[in-house]
């Protein structure tokens, strides 16, 4: 199982860990969740603005590009030891983890997509 990051023409994917410690990263390095728009169909006062699940529900631009600016901030310092809760994180600083951290920032500037 996984996320599906979806816009009109940019597509992203994670599995649930990954996302999971993607956004944790970010919480870690300055950013602040504004929590997510509806799914469509749900009413803005009926819904709750979770990120995990896979709903549809919309991940605002403005907190993109907040999370993009947390998670360059992780990529630009250097690599620390990691206190053993933070085991998945350790992946992030491999070159593979580092390439798909910088796609996804690349990702999130480019504007609002929805979680699927």
């Amino acid at each position: 199982m996984g996320m599906d990051l979806i816009s009109r023409r940019r597509f992203f994917q994670w599995n649930n860990v990954a996302w999971r410690t993607v956004l944790d990263i970010g919480i870690q390095h300055g950013w602040v969740p504004m929590g997510t728009g509806p799914c469509r169909g749900v009413r803005k006062r009926d819904w709750v603005g979770d990120y995990f699940s896979n709903d549809g529900q919309l991940f605002y631009a403005r907190d993109a590009k907040r999370l993009a600016d947390a998670l360059r901030t992780f990529l630009n310092q250097k690599r620390r030891r990691l206190p053993r809760r933070r085991k998945n994180e350790a992946w992030f600083w491999s070159p593979v983890g580092k390439r798909a951290l910088a796609d996804f920032i690349r990702f999130c500037r480019k504007g609002s997509f929805r979680i699927h």
